[in-house]
């Protein structure tokens, strides 16, 4: 038998009918008048009726179809609906990426949405009060498929149907990477930093690992039960949800500070660098040594930062270099670390020098650092925990050419003589009046004078 054909739901008003049925079936379209109209559906099964009479809500249409070697199949009845019926308006689909085992939009409340993928694949929901819909897939999608969705509301015709492309999988942001406190041989325990709630694993020089949490300012720490010994290795990496792991970050451990010679285990040991006690059964306690405000780091920029210290990194850019104690290369950067919470005053008076930087084209000169800091200035970037200064240049500004007005001078006759190179020559006015000749005349006078007096004085 011969497939039943589909009819489309036609509307009062409406002058044709549609549907769909076998490719090539006849298919005859029976009226509400009892009169019938014949054709044959197409390739893809699509046939269409046209009419005079419009039709009339409430009105019967009846069709059957045959196709050639088959008998006819069953008549298919459908009622004339309303015409303000109108069209479900089309869906929206949120953009599906490659991976998503799910597809998600809006449509009218209450429609129903059929979801389609490219492999025939449906899925049908309903949409809520709010109208939001979602289907679930087994089968991850896959980037350039196809997805399609149509919503229909009860009394309305079905909407359009919208296609969307599945998108490529998003890459997914890495973790940070954690940095470590500098181990040195005998502790037991690694501390550092990393995103604040990062799980943090971090693997000892035997293998094992330990796992902890970073807090909410970023801190974490593990302890161990064998002391690290100088030259071990230790690694970590860290984990933020909804991110890749970090890479991972290794330090080695470094010796045992060489000024401590007193076992913190044993407290009842006593230092045999510091002087004996007043009372010899006691031993004086020592105050700890102040830690450093400044060490330098020189061209080690991505050593871990020491802890309770800002780091200052000075970068002269790919166009310069620094002039600095020993002269780096072009473009190297150096850094210093400052104890926390000490003014820049107080820094620079314990060992942290500024460079200054030289352009490698002298055309430029160093104009200034990218950031100012004040004397007063506190260094407490504890967000971060550094400062980046970076050199500027400026053109260097052209030396002024100076240039000399030839002076003239006047001789006795009155005429006007040129100075030669730009040196002016002593004035001539005629006269003889200068004060060196004056003295000179003075000088000759009294020593007429002086002859004279004598000459009489031995003519007497």
């Amino acid at each position: 038998q011969t497939a039943n054909p589909v009819i489309t739901k036609p509307k009062a008003g409406d002058t044709s009918v549609s549907g769909t049925a076998e490719p090539g079936a006849k298919v005859v379209v029976e009226l509400p008048d009892g009169t019938t109209k014949e054709t044959t559906a197409d390739a893809d099964g699509n046939w269409k009726v046209v009419f005079a009479k419009p039709l009339a809500e409430g009105d019967t249409v009846g069709a059957t179809a045959t196709k050639q070697g088959k008998d006819p199949s069953n008549k298919v009845i459908t009622t004339v609906g309303s015409a303000q019926l109108g069209q479900t308006t089309n869906p929206r689909i949120t953009k599906p990426k490659a991976g998503d085992t799910s597809v998600s939009g809006t449509a009218e409340p209450g429609a129903k949405v059929v979801v389609e993928l490219s492999d025939g694949t449906t899925k049908e929901t309903t949409a809520d009060a709010d109208g939001n819909w979602k289907v679930v897939f087994a089968k991850p999608l896959e980037e350039g498929q196809e997805v399609g969705a149509t919503a229909t509301k009860d009394g309305k015709d079905p909407s359009n149907k919208v296609i969307t492309t599945v998108g490529p999988a998003p890459e997914a942001e890495q973790t940070a990477n954690p940095t470590i406190n500098k181990p040195v041989a005998g502790d037991t325990s690694v501390s550092g930093t990393a995103e604040p709630g990062a799980k943090v694993v971090v693997t000892l020089p035997d293998g094992t690992t330990k796992e902890t949490t970073a807090d909410a300012d970023g801190n974490w720490k593990v302890s161990i039960d064998k002391p690290l010994e100088e030259g071990d290795t230790v690694g970590v990496t860290a984990t933020t949800a909804d991110k890749d792991p970090s890479d991972k970050v290794t330090i080695t451990v470094g010796p045992k500070d060489p000024i401590q010679t007193v076992d913190p285990t044993q407290p009842q040991q006593k230092d045999p660098t510091q002087p004996e006690a007043t009372d010899p059964l006691q031993t004086q306690p020592t105050e700890p040594s102040a830690p450093d405000k400044v060490i330098p780091v020189g061209s080690d920029i991505d050593s871990p930062i020491p802890e309770n210290y800002i780091r200052m990194y000075f970068d002269p850019m790919d166009v310069g270099w620094l002039q600095y104690n020993p002269t780096f290369d072009t473009g190297i950067t150096i850094a210093f670390d400052v104890l926390k919470d000490i003014t820049w005053s107080d820094a620079l008076t314990n060992g942290l020098m500024v460079p200054t930087a030289t352009h490698v084209d002298p055309a430029y000169t160093f104009d200034k650092w990218s950031l100012a800091m004040s004397g007063g200035t506190v260094i407490n970037n504890t967000t971060h925990r550094y400062y980046y200064f970076t050199a500027s240049y400026k053109p260097v500004e052209p030396v002024a050419k100076v240039t000399t007005t030839p002076t003239v001078t006047t001789t006795p006759a009155g005429t006007a003589t040129p100075a030669k190179d730009g040196i002016s020559p002593v004035v001539r006015t005629g006269e003889s009046g200068s004060p060196l000749m004056i003295a000179i005349a003075f000088i000759l006078l009294g020593a007429i004078l002086v002859i004279t007096r004598r000459k009489v004085k031995y003519d007497k």
